[in-house]
């Protein structure tokens, strides 16, 4: 009879061979150099398309940029094949959620990692968020790089309503590491006020909804970015959609300093999912995510289905949208901050895959395909206060890179055409 102790090796050999495709397909990459060769290179500093370039990686950076022939690359070097390939950066998603559990929350890493996510903003913080980011940070789990705003300010709980009891709390929260300050909709005025100038004394960025009690004007005066287009609509036509507000109020935006977080797709897919549920719950992507998240979004659970019919379509929601989209070009076009975030893991807007929808909303609402890349790279690391490290393809930055069969300065739907990610100069080829 086996002893437990044998047992309990043979168990623990068997499971590791389970993972060593895994382990033998990354270790190559991360200790020694990677070179991308003959490849086209959209580094996204500007719309310059870079041809047959090499792309020299070595611990994690990028170390070299240059024409091919002219470039050497050393002979220990890993070469990637980049011939009729495009190198970009990294897609950046600025308004991502885990919503699936401890377990399910590490299961997603990945799906983010396989659609080109090299970088996210989760809105909606807590002690496992940051954990998990210490566990991405220290090389222990394998995911994109997590930036974290506080748990949400005013939905339930925690509620300042108080000068004390929003300075202790933007305060306990900068004290553990968050990256921004989360802000909804039920803060009183002073609460949000207090929040404000702690936050802005601590060098403490504030992002979230346009807070009810101070409506859009407050929010200006406050120069707190938005997590959404359509708080747009909320805070200053609440009534009627008028188109002829546009050019004043884009004026007012522009002056006020904010940058906007679009989050098209949220908004368009409970509309997809009001016309036909069925068919959005077989969206590519919804197969490969843990139950505890898609449990809520079948029809019997799906909380739109329940808030909105198809009259709600009709009557309010399209021409909302058609709306947020007239909104979003003339931001735009005024230079207006507008920037990549799909919200995430709330019903039916895939982690990962919603970063290539979103691409497709914005080019849709009137930005060019180059200008919706630099949302989702550029224009996010920048939002990040990260733009000395990712965003760009330029020596020296980090190496979060993403490989396409095609060119997304053609059409955005290139993103898709994914022949590999690198994250911090681990190469995971497409297979």
């Amino acid at each position: 009879m086996l002893s437990y102790r044998y047992i309990e090796f043979f168990c623990v050999v068997f499971t590791l061979s389970l993972f060593a495709p895994l382990g033998s397909a990354l270790e190559p990459y991360a200790d020694k150099p990677t070179a991308f060769v003959n490849v086209s290179v959209i580094s996204m500093a500007n719309e310059t398309v870079l041809e047959h370039q090499t792309v020299l990686i070595n611990d994690g950076k990028i170390v070299s940029i240059g024409p091919m022939d002219a470039t050497k690359v050393p002979r220990k070097a890993t070469k990637i094949d980049g011939e009729g390939k495009y190198l970009v950066p990294g897609l950046i998603d600025l308004h991502a959620h885990f919503f699936a559990g401890r377990k399910g929350n590490m299961e997603l890493l990945p799906i983010y990692l396989n659609q080109g996510v090299t970088t996210l903003l989760n809105m909606k913080g807590s002690k496992g968020i940051l954990t998990m980011r210490e566990q991405v940070d220290s090389g222990e789990v394998l995911g994109p790089e997590i930036y974290t705003t506080t748990p949400i300010l005013g939905n339930a709980s925690p509620y300042p309503a108080t000068f004390d009891e929003a300075v202790t709390l933007t305060k306990q929260f900068h004290a553990k590491g968050y990256d921004f300050v989360k802000v909804y909709n039920q803060i009183p005025a002073e609460g949000y006020r207090d929040i404000i100038e702690t936050a802005e004394k601590l060098d403490f960025p504030v992002v979230g909804h346009a807070v009810r009690s101070v409506m859009l004007e407050g929010v200006l005066n406050a120069k707190q970015d938005l997590a959404h287009m359509e708080e747009i609509i909320y805070g200053y036509f609440p009534d009627e959609l008028d188109e002829s507000k546009i050019p004043e109020l884009t004026q007012h935006i522009k002056n006020s300093g904010i940058s906007i977080i679009a989050t098209l797709i949220a908004y368009h897919n409970i509309i997809r999912q009001i016309d036909d549920i069925e068919s959005m719950i077989n969206s590519p992507g919804v197969s490969e995510l843990p139950t505890s998240l898609t449990r809520s979004w079948q029809a019997e659970n799906n909380t739109y289905l329940k808030r909105f019919s198809p009259e709600s379509n009709e009557a309010y929601l399209r021409p909302s949208f058609a709306f947020i989209q007239k909104l979003t070009k003339a931001f735009h076009e005024a230079g207006i901050p507008i920037l990549m975030g799909t919200d995430a893991c709330i019903s039916i807007v895939v982690p990962g895959y919603s970063a290539h929808d979103e691409l497709q909303e914005l080019v849709d609402a009137g930005l060019s395909p180059y200008a919706a890349m630099a949302s989702a790279t550029r224009e996010a690391a920048i939002f990040l206060n990260a733009e000395h490290e990712i965003g760009t393809i330029e020596v020296g930055k980090r190496a979060d890179l993403l490989l396409l069969n095609a060119n997304p300065l053609e059409n955005i739907e290139h993103t898709r055409k994914i022949e590999g990610v690198m994250t911090r100069g681990k190469w995971l080829p497409k297979q």
